[in-house]
């Protein structure tokens, strides 16, 4: 299972002091174990949003879209894979020695390798990287969890067993009020 150590610090007091190292030891300690850890904020240092400024099928290859991004005034053309139902309007394009690629879903460690679209209307107009946008300057923790573990199957068993573990007690969002069916 994965969660993202943003989704624990929403539901912890202590997420101010809270570190990866930390939240990993006491997972452990839980017998939640940790498998990887995947660093995303030091994946996209190089990851800039681009406007798509025009898609066309890629007369040599039906399988692939050109796609022409513009980034501040720089005009990037890369080949990109065919999507069927485009609805974005911006592209996140990895910039190496004034060249450009897409940037996928598995660059950043997901089996996915479609390339990261955004809409503008889900963009602050002067983020230009990346790392600008919180949700991906994260830390993404597989966990290794057992069947009798089904209570850590969702980010809020994982928080309520952090919570328990680190004597943190934000009860006001981990403590579920139950009712009587």
């Amino acid at each position: 299972m994965r969660v993202k150590m943003q989704w624990l610090r929403d539901y912890l007091d202590s997420k101010e002091t809270m570190d990866i190292t930390q939240v990993s030891k006491a997972l452990n300690a839980a017998g939640l174990e940790v498998e990887e850890i995947n660093d995303i904020a030091s994946k996209i240092q190089n990851v800039y949003i681009a406007t798509i400024e025009e898609l066309n099928i890629n007369s040599e290859n039906e399988e692939q879209i050109i796609c022409t991004a513009k980034i501040d005034e720089q005009i990037y053309t890369i080949k990109i894979p065919l999507i069927k139902a485009l609805v974005k309007d911006k592209i996140a394009l990895i910039i190496e020695n004034n060249k450009a690629k897409y940037c996928s879903w598995s660059y950043l460690g997901f089996e996915i390798s479609e390339p990261i679209w955004m809409k503008s209307v889900d963009l602050n107009s002067d983020v230009k990287k990346l790392s600008e946008i919180p949700e991906f300057n994260d830390y993404i923790i597989t966990l290794g969890v057992t069947p009798n573990r089904c209570d850590a199957l969702n980010h809020i068993g994982v928080s309520r067993e952090l919570a328990a573990l680190m004597e943190d007690r934000k009860s006001t969002r981990l403590n579920s009020s139950h009712t009587d069916i």
